[in-house]
C-alpha cells in the first residue's frame, strides 16, 4: 500500500499577538542593551514581517527584564506578550503576572500593550469576563496612536462580531488594510479572510497569495488548499507552496512535501532520502503525522525507510491508541487491502472512520 498525498487543513487561528519597542533602559550595561535590542528586533520581525519566532532564550529573558524593570512599560509589554502567545514556560514564569504587567504597561500608554490588552478584554481572557467597551476603547486608542494592531485587533473584532459590537465586514476591510499599509504583513492573512467572507474570491486570493509570500503559515497552508481543491485545481502550483513551507521550516508542509514526493504529485520525481528527512525533522518538532507517516515507512518501505514489519506495525498501534489520524488511516487502510499484515476489514474500516471524525481529508473520502 502507498500512502496517498494528504494535506492538513486545520481551522483558521488568529494569532493574538502584539509587539512593542523601546530604548534599553540607560542604567543597563551595554552588552545587556545590545541582547535586548537584537531580541526586539527579532519579536518586531515576527509581528509585522512574519519572521523566525524568538528563541526560547529570548522569551526567558524577556520575562526576567520584567521582574528587574517592573516599572519600565516595554519589558512589562514583552513578557506579558510572549506570555499570550503561549511562549513562557511555567517554570520560567514562575509568580509573573503577565496580565497585572500588561494592564500596568497600557496604563502608561504603551500604544502596543494598549492594542494587546484590549483584545485580551475583548476576548474575556483578562481574567475575568469579557469587557468589550472598555477593550475596543483601548483598541481605538492604540490605533489614534498609529499603532498597526490596533488596527488588526479592531478588524478581527468587527469581522467575527462581538457583544455590543455588530459585525461589519466593510468596517473590518477598512482596519485590515490600514494595518497593511502601515508595513503589518501578517494582516495580509486577515484582509484575505474578509474578503473572502464578503465573497470576493478574486481579492481573497490575491490577498493569501500576499500573505503567503510573506511567510504567513496559515495562508500558505489556504493557497496550498486553493490549489488542491479549488475550481481550477493546480497540483503544480500546490507543491511548490508545499516546498516554500517547508524550506521556512514549518512542519506541516515538510510533511507534505514529503508525502507528495513519494506520490509524485504535480509532477515532482519520488526522492526517498529527501522525502525521509522532512519526514524525520518534522517529527522531531513534534508532528505526530510525521511520525505516523515513519512507522509507515518501516512497514511497506516508503520514504526509503528500512523495513521492519513488525516495528512498524507496533508503532501504528502505539499511535492509533493515542489518535492520531494519519495513523488511524495508515493502519486502517494495511488492516483493509491485508498487505504487509493480515486482512482485517473490519477493523480497519473501523480505524479509517475514526480518522473521518477527526477531519482527515483521505479518509472522509473513502467509501467502504
Amino acid at each position: 500500500m502507498r500512502t496517498t498525498f494528504h494535506t492538513r487543513f486545520a481551522a483558521p487561528v488568529l494569532l493574538l499577538i502584539a509587539t512593542g519597542l523601546g530604548a534599553a533602559s540607560a542604567a543597563a550595561a551595554a552588552p545587556v542593551d545590545a541582547t535586548r535590542a537584537a531580541d526586539e528586533s527579532t519579536a518586531r520581525d515576527y509581528l509585522y514581517d512574519l519572521g523566525p519566532r524568538p528563541s526560547a532564550a529570548a522569551v526567558a529573558r524577556a520575562v526576567d527584564r520584567a521582574r528587574r524593570h517592573d516599572a519600565d512599560p516595554d519589558a512589562l509589554f514583552w513578557a506579558a506578550q510572549w506570555w499570550a502567545n503561549g511562549w513562557v514556560k511555567r517554570e520560567a514564569a514562575g509568580d509573573f503576572d503577565a496580565i497585572a504587567a500588561l494592564r500596568r504597561a497600557a496604563d502608561a500608554g504603551h500604544a502596543r500593550a494598549m492594542a494587546l490588552y484590549g483584545m485580551t478584554l475583548c476576548a474575556g481572557k483578562a481574567g475575568g469576563p469579557a469587557d468589550v467597551p472598555k477593550g475596543m476603547d483601548l483598541l481605538r486608542r492604540a490605533a489614534r496612536a498609529g499603532e498597526p494592531t490596533g488596527f488588526h485587533f479592531l478588524a478581527t473584532v468587527y469581522a467575527a462580531g462581538a457583544p455590543g459590537v455588530e459585525r461589519d465586514l466593510a468596517t473590518a476591510q477598512g482596519m485590515a488594510k490600514d494595518a497593511v499599509d502601515k508595513g503589518m504583513a501578517r494582516s495580509l492573512g486577515l484582509l484575505a479572510k474578509v474578503y473572502g467572507q464578503r465573497g470576493d474570491a478574486e481579492r481573497a486570493t490575491e490577498y493569501a497569495e500576499r500573505a503567503a509570500k510573506a511567510g504567513d503559515p496559515e495562508m500558505i497552508q489556504s493557497v496550498i488548499r486553493h490549489y488542491l481543491l479549488g475550481p481550477q485545481p493546480d497540483p503544480a502550483k500546490a507543491v511548490a507552496w508545499m516546498r516554500r513551507g517547508a524550506l521556512m521550516g514549518e512542519p506541516a508542509r515538510m510533511f507534505d512535501y514529503a508525502v507528495s514526493l513519494e506520490d509524485e504529485v504535480g509532477g515532482l520525481k519520488r526522492d526517498p532520502a529527501l522525502s525521509r528527512h522532512l519526514l524525520r525533522r518534522a517529527a522531531a518538532e513534534g508532528d505526530r503525522g510525521a511520525t505516523a507517516m515513519l512507522a509507515l515507512g518501516r512497514v511497506t518501505g516508503a520514504y526509503g525507510v528500512p523495513v521492519d514489519v513488525a516495528d512498524g506495525v507496533a508503532a501504528l498501534r502505539r499511535l492509533v491508541d493515542d489518535d492520531v489520524a494519519d495513523a488511524q488511516w495508515a493502519l486502517g487502510v494495511l488492516l483493509v487491502e491485508g498487505r504487509h499484515v493480515p486482512a482485517d476489514r473490519a477493523g480497519g474500516a473501523a480505524l479509517i472512520r475514526k480518522a473521518a471524525a477527526q477531519g482527515h481529508e483521505l479518509a472522509n473520502q473513502w467509501r467502504e
